[in-house]
């Protein structure tokens, strides 16, 4: 029977089974903003890796905002996923969230997390990664930099902003500015305007939309990259490789982040685990024209 039906190109229902075992196949997805390119190729590898499983994917955006964020969460829930993804919008805001999502069906928080040991998480190492940004800045000479990225709202804004200041301080980079708001590209242009007249050597951005940002405003202000200030970004998406100039950038391993995440969830619904676990991988180091100035 099965020899015949695979002759004939029958494609079993994924979906009937798992209703059979009592599940939807189904996981849902919550991000705080798809309109940042990170997210968009995070989700396209997050999706892969759940078909390679048997599972669809169903995607939501909180728009970074709480109230959404939980209004997203029950809307999946009620379509009984078995399982979530959320990227918490906000450290201790998203909180409520996580405990209503955990308490119904396992969940794994992906790149970012909220500030209590409530659920799993897998995300980069942010430590690591600012000391091989500093580390590659020390060794094209910079010894003063500005800082520009997210507040403290998220996890990853204050551990970005917490790694840089002490990798600086450990290699005797000066920290002259620090502006941190949102990962939004506006927050690059205002922390470029926060700058005093005369540049630092480096200006350190916590991703890539922060670096377009700052990019677009010393361009404006007649300051040459990297000739005149060096720039790095994080995530390297597809904006730092299309940037003119190109963009160092921290990037993640999102295929591994992906697959973790996923192995990780499959691995709580199939009742594995106890504890809740975090996951750091390590980042890499894309070096671009943005910190090769042609007089160093």
């Amino acid at each position: 029977m099965r020899g015949a039906a695979l002759r004939l190109g029958y494609q079993p229902n994924l979906l009937g089974q798992a209703l059979r075992r009592g599940s939807s196949a189904s996981i849902g997805m919550i991000l705080p903003g798809l309109h940042n390119p990170f997210y968009a190729t995070l989700v396209h590898a997050v999706e892969a890796a759940l078909q390679e499983d048997g599972y669809q994917l169903l995607i939501s955006d909180s728009h970074a905002d709480t109230g959404t964020e939980l209004a997203r969460l029950r809307m999946l829930l009620a379509r009984r996923v078995d399982g979530l993804l959320l990227v918490p919008a906000f450290a201790e805001g998203s909180e409520q969230a996580l405990i209503e999502a955990e308490s119904a069906v396992p969940t794994v928080q992906v790149d970012r997390r909220v500030s209590a040991d409530i659920a799993d998480s897998v995300g980069v190492d942010n430590t690591a990664a600012m000391r091989l940004v500093l580390e590659h800045l020390h060794s094209r000479g910079v010894r003063s930099a500005a800082y520009i990225g997210s507040d403290d709202a998220t996890m990853t804004g204050r551990e970005r902003h917490a790694a840089a200041i002490t990798a600086a301080d450990e290699l005797g980079v000066r920290i002259e500015s620090v502006h941190r708001h949102s990962f939004e590209s506006d927050t690059g242009a205002e922390g470029v305007r926060a700058v005093p007249t005369e540049l630092p050597e480096a200006i350190i951005c916590g991703d890539d939309l922060i670096a377009l940002g700052a990019l677009k405003e010393l361009r404006r202000r007649g300051a040459a990259v990297p000739d005149d200030v060096l720039v790095t970004g994080f995530d390297d998406t597809r904006f730092a490789e299309l940037m003119h100039p190109s963009v160092t950038s921290i990037a993640q391993p999102l295929e591994l982040l992906a697959r973790t995440a996923v192995d990780m969830l499959t691995a709580r619904i199939h009742g594995v685990g106890a504890e809740p676990e975090a996951v750091l991988l390590p980042p890499r180091l894309v070096i671009r024209e943005s910190t090769t100035p042609t007089h160093r």
